[in-house]
């Protein structure tokens, strides 16, 4: 399918089909034929421009979107089959399309005789949505153009429309008009409202009786049309109607605005008197602020500028001022994007006018306003249009360099923002000195390319580049200095060690003496001795380096070289280098020994596993008692172990070591810690409450204790002491504050804290004394249920504990399930019935209370199961396909049965008693036209969930339903099911063949759903090669002259019928190609010698050669075949124009089998692990059959070349030597010898040409001596 595209970021092009009807004319009713313009089905995918020049609209309408393209633009159209789309052009505008054999195809709408350019028309309203740039046509006023699209719907074209024009006092020869849906009109949504315009041939009554809106006719009197650019970029609705409405009549086609003003007055009645802006102002409490807020005019744009704009809006009421609100206005704006139109919010104040900057040149911008006060926001205002205007083009980057030599540069660059308007040209200038100071002229054009010749080598060259549009010239590109290619540099000296590192080596090397110029690179390369030999270490243009990632106290070996763009130099004598020696590895972690004390304490720590290829000298021990703080040290010499004394308990001690050597001192080891134990800390102060105790629960806070045991405090313990009772546990925590809850209302409690740490827990504090207060009663208890029915339960429960304030009321929650119980009542006595309940199902109840206090807890759950009944309908009646191996009394292969059917059906509720059976009804269907089976079958079945039908007609449709039993009675029937039979499998098609010498094109004419080919590979066996719902398939890479066979199947909703029998097709023989140069001709007096390129073989086959002669006096054209690559002519007219042409001549080796062993092995290569052993298998035995067969062979002529001109010369005629008439017929005789000669030459002459020929010769040569005897 050919899919429009366009590389702009504001295009987003829909699909137009490749399989279109023949492209139509349509101008006020008159449609004419346009040539149908198609391509091969094998065509591969190819671009397609559509012209779009200045002034030119184009305008794009689908089922909900209308979308408008201005030129200057070119619109890239990708097809994937190479088909051009189908256009509609009007009376005397033709489309062409432009065959560029470099580039894509154009296709261009012009007037006869000449191009037309029409000035930029009337673009559709912006209420309309715009779908992204597609393909173009030019503009004519009230035409329409329209591009077919397949979309799977039928009757739902792509249609691109242009509005008719509507000039002053010049009514519109016909009317083009779009159909607005009435939702749109009331959505308030613009994208989704359409312009309308009614046909001018409707009077002023029908008009007005034909909606709410009324449309003045295009040609009338009243009409003033605004310009495209205006109507396009956002005009008031206020403006609009002020310009364009007469009476009650507006025109939809100048503006959108219209549109909305005849939307608005007709919103404005159903509003009524709270949105008029005359009303008084109302009380508080019917005051509406969203409504007020939503009531927002659509934006102003005014002095539109390429990078900024003004906008205004206003509320359209007062009611601000009224009531002295602060109203904030958010300012959205967006662009016309791939994506969508998207939003974002860029301004936010109380102003009711801003300057939006920093704007992009020629973009089309959506703006829309939000008002908001007292952090309610109203609706968005409608969408304002504007695209800013167009300026000259940005400053283009640099050209680069993408080919030099030694005489010639080849630039390209990129196009810069064209800033609205298409860039036209590009200037490129340059230096010749290179210094900048004299820039010249160099090139001027629309290409963005350029190669300059004839340059002196190894010289720079500066360039810059500017280009060019419509509305100016840009500023000039960096400048940028290139140089032509020079010779290589020499061969530098060897680097030198400048210093030496564990695992690099510092490498510097002095370019001075060779002479080396600034933009030379330099190659270092390094021999690790790993047998590896040198290899790469660094490239570029510096004059040092660090080799890293060596091995300590190695050597290794350098080599260097020069290069620059114009070549390399020879590398410098290998050096050798070492590397120094490494400091020791980090020694072990430092551990405890034994039980740490809270005054001393024993550690020691192991050796290093690398020592660094010296020994250990000493150990440096370092502490800290906190993470982050600086390490002391604590001991320094050559003992692995020591113990620390004078320890402060409660502490942690942090512990590391280093070791020293004489390549350095290591790494510290992994720190070690070791605690000290703590003690246990203070005591704490009482707690107290920091706001009132409530009802059941009371908040307490406390401080941590004075001293902390030299740990941190672990956890709190907080007790509550009751009734004199013991005290118990209430918290336990590491937080300074807890909730104690489940207390009893209007009651006093005392409580008392303690801290503890890893030591134990401290003293507990002093008690603190407090007071709840009223809560809500108790949950109901003792609930049970009485007089339980099918349909109705009784539910009874015993008073709770009030708490201090009475109880209201009562309310009973019940459900099916748990956790959701959604049902309720509301009773004040002790028992509650609860009726239009389900028979045998399970119901759950609990019970709450109320005071004024609040709620209580709800009663423990009680279930109840309620008595048992018939059982339910059957809800789903459905017919299955069962395969074969599933199903032990199909008679019938997959997917179905001709004469019986198998139904399932959903099992429904028993109700509380075990389902036993189920009745099954079966009658023929009303549509069926067979009335043979109008009775109606009833069939009783077990308690399974599935039945077969059986004796049924096939191809046939029932109506069936279902109904279950059990032990209380017989539920009711389902609703009707419509059930059918299958028909038997479709007959294979007919397959026909298109050959070629390369492939082999298949088609069938069938109206099956899928087909299957088949292919016979070269074992004798059928491989599928195709399966789908297309009805023809192309076999590619076959061999020539070569036979293969084929078959094929059809599937329908029946299923896969049977094969056909076997077809048998073969590809052609090809063609040898032409000569790929001109013969050359040697002309003499009476001769010609031709001579010509020798071909060799054409795929194996020997090849000859066919001449074409003719001459300027005669009409006729002589034929020769010769096996040579050159022929001599004689017996030529002097002073005579001869023409020849040669074409080469192909005998190929006939041949025939069941197709080429490497086209099938393709096939079925996956198939076949061993094929190369059966390939080689099946040379052997087929080798003597080939040798046996007689070889036949086919001649095949090629494409003749072009004619070869060339004249015979005249020879100089002298009185002394008159030429003879009878010196001519020995000369014929030699001719007609050679051709003789050639032909018995021809290897493919039979003997009776050949006795033909002798005769001919015997005839001629007898002839031609009577002629000289007499």
């Amino acid at each position: 399918m050919p899919v429009p595209t366009n590389n702009s970021p504001k295009s987003k092009s829909p699909s137009i089909s490749d399989s279109v009807q023949s492209p139509t004319m349509e101008t006020a009713g008159t449609t004419h034929e346009d040539s149908h313009i198609t391509q091969g089905s094998a065509a591969k995918e190819s671009m397609i421009l559509v012209q779009v020049n200045r002034g030119e609209t184009f305008t794009i309408q689908s089922e909900n979107s209308v979308h408008c393209i201005e030129g200057p633009a070119q619109v890239p159209m990708v097809s994937p089959n190479g088909s051009i789309p189908p256009i509609q052009v009007p009376r005397g505008y033709f489309s062409h399309v432009i065959e560029d054999p470099g580039g894509p195809r154009r296709i261009v709408v012009t007037r006869e005789n000449q191009l037309i350019h029409f000035p930029r028309p009337v673009r559709v309203p912006p209420t309309v949505h715009l779908m992204p740039t597609m393909s173009h046509i030019p503009h004519i006023p009230g035409t329409c153009y329209n591009i077919m699209q397949q979309t799977g719907i039928p009757g739902n074209p792509l249609t691109f429309v242009h509005p008719p024009h509507n000039h002053s006092n010049v009514p519109s020869p016909h009317g083009t008009f779009t159909y607005t849906a009435p939702d749109a009109l009331n959505s308030g949504d613009p994208t989704r409202q359409h312009a309308t315009t009614p046909p001018h041939w409707l009077s002023s009554s029908d008009q007005s009786s034909s909606g709410s809106l009324s449309s003045a006719s295009p040609g009338s009197a009243g009409d003033s049309p605004r310009s495209a650019r205006d109507m396009c970029r956002g005009a008031s609705a206020r403006d609009v109607a002020a310009h364009h409405h007469t009476g009650n009549s507006v025109n939809l086609w100048d503006s959108d605005s219209g549109l909305n003003a005849a939307v608005g007055q007709r919103q404005d009645t159903r509003r009524g008197p709270a949105f008029s802006p005359n009303r008084t102002a109302q009380p508080e409490s019917v005051f509406d602020l969203r409504k007020y807020l939503s009531a927002i005019s659509k934006p102003e744009v005014t002095n539109v500028a390429p990078r900024s704009a003004s906008l205004r809006w206003s509320l359209q009421y007062s009611a601000a001022v009224e009531r002295k609100l602060t109203v904030t206005y958010e300012l959205h704006l967006g662009s016309k994007t791939k994506g969508g139109d998207k939003f974002v919010m860029v301004e936010s104040g109380n102003s009711e006018a801003t300057e939006l900057k920093d704007l992009k040149p020629g973009v089309e911008y959506l703006a829309k306003v939000l008002a908001e006060a007292n952090t309610i926001k109203g609706a968005f205002s409608e969408v304002a249009t504007f695209r800013t205007l167009s300026c000259p083009p940005s400053a283009p980057v640099a050209p680069k360099s993408t080919h030099r030599t030694k005489s010639s540069l080849t630039l390209k660059w990129h196009a810069p923002n064209d800033n609205g308007e298409k860039i036209s040209k590009y200037f490129l200038e340059w230096d010749e000195g290179g210094n900048g100071d004299g820039f010249r002229s160099l090139y001027a054009d629309s290409h963005k390319q350029f190669k300059l010749d004839k340059l002196r080598p190894s010289q720079s060259y500066t360039f810059r580049l500017r280009c060019q549009n419509a509305m100016g010239v840009s500023p000039w590109s960096p400048e940028v200095k290139y140089q032509t290619s020079g010779a290589p540099p020499p061969a530098p000296d060897p680097p030198v060690l400048a210093k030496s590192f564990v695992q690099s080596l510092h490498l510097r090397w002095d370019t001075d003496r060779q002479g080396h110029s600034k933009d030379v690179k330099f190659a270092l390369e390094m021999d690790d001795g790993k047998d590896y030999g040198f290899r790469a270490v660094y490239d570029g243009c510096d004059r040092n380096h660090t080799v890293a990632g060596l091995r300590k106290s190695c050597p290794y070996r350098f080599r260097l070289r020069a290069y620059n763009d114009d070549g390399k130099s020879g590398f410098s004598p290998p050096v050798c280098f070492h590397t120094s020696p490494d400091k020791p590895s980090p020694p072990g972690k430092v551990t405890l020994r034994g039980k740490a004390q809270p005054t001393h304490f024993k550690v020691s720590w192991g050796e290093p596993v690398d020592n660094g290829g010296a020994n250990i000298d000493e150990y440096i021990l370092e502490f800290c008692l906190n993470k982050g703080d600086q390490m002391e040290q604590l001991y320094r010499g050559h003992d692995k172990e020591f113990t620390v004394t004078n320890a402060c308990p409660g502490s942690t001690y942090r512990l590391r070591v280093f070791c020293v050597s004489q390549g350095g001192t290591s790494m510290p080891s992994e720190v070690g810690v070791v605690p000290v134990p703590p003690v246990a800390p203070g005591q704490c102060m009482p707690p107290w409450t920091p706001s009132k105790p409530g009802p059941s629960i009371v908040h307490l806070q406390w401080g941590p204790p004075a001293y902390d045991g030299g740990s941190p405090i672990s956890q709190y313990q907080v007790a509550l002491l009751r009734d004199n009772a013991e005290a118990q546990t209430v918290f336990q925590g590491d937080k300074l504050c807890c909730s104690v809850p489940n207390l009893k209302p209007g009651k006093c409690y005392q409580f008392a804290v303690r801290a503890a740490n890893k030591a134990g827990a401290g003293q507990w504090s002093e008690f603190f004394d407090s007071v709840t207060g009223p809560a809500a009663p108790e949950a109901p208890h003792e609930v049970q249920t009485e007089h339980v029915t099918s349909k109705t339960v009784n539910v009874s429960w015993k008073k709770p504990h009030d708490n201090g304030s009475a109880i209201t009321k009562y309310i009973v929650q019940y459900g099916a399930q748990e956790s959701t119980m959604n049902c309720h009542e509301t009773v004040t006595a002790l028992n509650c019935t609860v009726h239009h309940l389900s028979p045998n199902f399970l119901y759950f109840f609990r019970v709450q209370c109320e005071n004024d206090v609040g709620k209580s807890k709800f009663s423990e759950v009680l279930s109840v199961m309620t008595a048992p009944s018939c059982p339910g309908c059957v809800s789903k009646v459905r017919q299955i396909d069962v395969p074969p191996e599933q199903d032990a009394e199909a008679e019938y292969s997959y997917p179905g049965a001709a004469t019986s059917a198998f139904i399932k059906w959903d099992k429904p509720s028993e109700h509380g008693a075990v389902i036993t059976g189920y009745h099954v009804e079966v009658s023929a269907s009303k549509s069926s036209k067979d009335k043979s089976g109008d009775k109606t079958n009833l069939l009783a079945t077990g308690p399974e969930l599935s039945c077969r039908i059986k004796d049924l007609a096939p191809d046939k449709e029932y109506r069936v339903r279902v109904r279950a039993i059990n032990d209380v009675g017989v539920g009711q029937y389902s609703p009707m099911f419509t059930i059918s039979t299958q028909p038997l499998p479709p007959d294979p098609p007919l397959l026909e063949c298109i050959p070629s010498c390369s492939s082999l094109k298949l088609r069938w004419n069938s109206n099956d759903d899928e087909f299957k080919l088949q292919m016979m590979d070269r074992h004798g066996r059928f491989v599928t090669v195709y399966s789908g719902p297309s009805k023809s398939h192309r076999i590619p890479k076959l061999e020539e002259k070569t036979e293969y066979f084929f078959r094929i199947s059809a599937q329908n909703e029946a299923g896969e019928g049977p094969f056909s029998e076997a077809y048998h097709f073969s590809t052609t023989t090809s063609q040898p190609p032409p000569l790929k140069s001109a013969p050359t001709i040697s002309v003499r007096e009476t001769t010609a010698i031709i001579s010509w390129e020798s071909v060799g073989t054409v795929k194996g086959d020997r090849v000859s050669y066919a001449l074409n002669i003719k001459s300027s006096d005669s009409a006729d054209v002589r034929q020769a075949v010769t096996d040579e690559t050159d022929y001599l002519i004689r017996d030529m007219e002097p002073g005579v124009e001869y023409a020849v042409q040669i074409a080469i001549v192909r005998h190929a080796r006939v041949t025939s089998g069941k197709g080429s062993d490497k086209a099938r092995s393709d096939l079925t290569q996956a198939d076949e692990p061993d094929q190369e052993t059966e390939n080689e298998s099946a040379t052997s035995q087929e080798q003597p059959i080939r040798d046996s067969v007689t070889e036949v062979y086919e001649d095949v002529t090629g494409p003749f070349g072009a004619w070869t001109n060339f004249k015979s010369a005249v020879p100089e005629m002298t009185a002394s030597m008159p030429r003879r008439d009878a010196e001519a017929p020995p000369g014929k005789v030699s001719a007609v010898c050679d051709q003789v000669k050639a032909i018995i030459r021809d290897e493919r002459m039979t003997p009776a040409f050949l006795m033909m020929s002798f005769f001919v010769l015997a005839f001629i040569s007898a002839y031609l001596v009577q002629s000289l005897v007499d």
